[in-house]
């Protein structure tokens, strides 16, 4: 086999178009990253195979699924986690693959959909996905058109190649081309990282490192209602129930796991303590309300929250009237209705909480869990 080598190209030029071809004709391309090089693979069955009789493993093996810009995830993973979202969209493009779940639901669709591809790029209901931050590979990708696998180009047990040079090396007549771009400005693995039950797995740590990644992925869920006396650490309160239900630990575990909740108010009255009642009910379940002081709403946690819920729209339209760049994480607690205060009758009051626990429970289902 002749290996076809392009050196020194240019973004827009008809030789990069042509080793993209190449891929899309079942070739085996080397391409730069940010990273190390690597090898793609028109995302099929046979062409997995060639990677792994190139690497000399053993069949079976599944590689990561290479995208030219983070846009294209979507075709992919149609819905992921806050966590997932937040680490993405800091480190895309950018020296990281992710491995998303994906339900057997979405699953089922996107089968349909990707057909033969199916079974190079899925896993045990799991996708690997990188996003490269380089030029000339995002150009490739996108040009290919198809989807793509990739894996680092060196035979196993051997150091990946850094330079065109260094795939030459290794490969020259036993894959189709070489797009040699120099030498990658990292020079270091990706790191592959995922999110598995809310919680962060490194999976092989690289150029991004672990600390990073969890500071990136903390989360803080805000609640808002008028006085913070009543609604709003009640809402607080059931939250950090289901959380520390969810992840089987203790309230006090949850910022240690990366979620922070508060609450605060639009329209406090200052260093008040919260409504008995609500004083009261923390205490049935578990929570405690007892050092509770009203709480103000802040630019700093209007800005730093990555979800805001309110219990009417009319603190929304305060808050968008001032903020209105956090239109996309600032939601009505009940969709679509507001939930008002008890007038302090028994049964109202208990109408009210459970109408908050539901409430709560369905927005982390949506856009936290």
């Amino acid at each position: 086999m002749h290996t076809k080598i392009y050196q020194n190209l240019e973004i827009e030029s008809h030789e990069l178009s042509e080793a993209a071809e190449i891929l899309k004709r079942g070739g085996i391309v080397a391409f730069p990253t940010e990273t190390v090089y690597g090898l793609a693979a028109r995302a099929d069955s046979e062409t997995a195979s060639k990677l792994s009789e190139l690497k000399s493993r053993k069949e079976g093996k599944y590689y990561s699924l290479h995208i030219p810009f983070p846009e294209a995830l979507s075709s992919y993973v149609p819905d992921i986690d806050l966590k997932s979202k937040k680490i993405v969209d800091n480190f895309w493009p950018g020296p990281l693959t992710m491995v998303f779940n994906v339900s057997p639901e979405k699953m089922s669709r996107k089968h349909r959909k990707l057909a033969e591809k199916w079974d190079s790029i899925y896993h045990n209901q799991t996708v690997g996905i990188r996003c490269p931050d380089e030029e000339t590979a995002a150009r490739f990708l996108y040009l290919a058109g198809v989807p793509v696998v990739a894996t680092s180009a060196n035979i196993s047990g051997k150091e990946p190649a850094v330079t065109g040079e260094e795939v030459i090396k290794q490969f020259d007549g036993k894959i189709d081309a070489v797009i040699d771009g120099g030498v990658c400005s990292e020079a270091l693995n990706s790191t592959v990282a995922m999110i598995s039950q809310n919680k962060l797995m490194v999976l092989r740590e690289g150029a991004v490192k672990e600390q990073e990644l969890l500071d990136i992925s903390a989360i803080k869920l805000l609640f808002v209602c008028e006085a913070n006396t009543l609604s709003s650490p009640i809402a607080a309160e059931l939250c950090r129930k289901r959380l520390a239900e969810n992840f089987e630990c203790s309230v006090s575990q949850l910022e240690e796991k990366g979620y922070n909740i508060s609450c605060a108010g639009v329209k406090i009255e200052i260093d008040k303590p919260a409504h008995q009642a609500a004083m009261e009910f923390a205490k049935s379940i578990g929570g405690n309300l007892d050092g509770h002081i009203t709480t103000g709403l802040s630019e700093k946690d209007i800005i730093e929250s990555d979800a805001i819920f309110v219990m009417a729209e009319k603190q929304r339209d305060r808050i968008l009237e001032f903020y209105p760049q956090v239109r996309d994480k600032c939601y009505l607690l009940r969709k679509g209705k507001n939930i008002i205060e008890p007038d302090g009758k028994d049964e109202n009051f208990q109408e009210f909480v459970e109408l908050l626990e539901d409430s709560v429970n369905k927005r982390l289902g949506e856009i936290v869990l």
